[in-house]
């Protein structure tokens, strides 16, 4: 599955979620709005507020890209 991920990441795929912090970051959807049609309203809370859960996540470009904009 490493290896499946790590390809998935390379090729530029996104989780839904994922799609859902870049459209929050970008200012086209509001944080409540996304975090209610997140596939785990919880975990999308802590990503966004740049809080890891456990594993290294896929999020940590987005992340990032979030803290040169603040």
């Amino acid at each position: 599955t490493h290896a499946l991920s790590t390809s998935a990441k390379d090729s530029g795929m996104r989780s839904f979620d994922q799609s859902l912090l870049r459209l929050v970051l970008s200012g086209l959807v509001h944080e409540d709005e996304a975090a209610s049609s997140a596939s785990n309203r919880d975990n999308f809370m802590l990503k966004l507020r740049g809080i890891q859960s456990g594993e290294q996540s896929d999020w940590d470009e987005d992340l990032e890209s979030r803290n040169k904009v603040d």
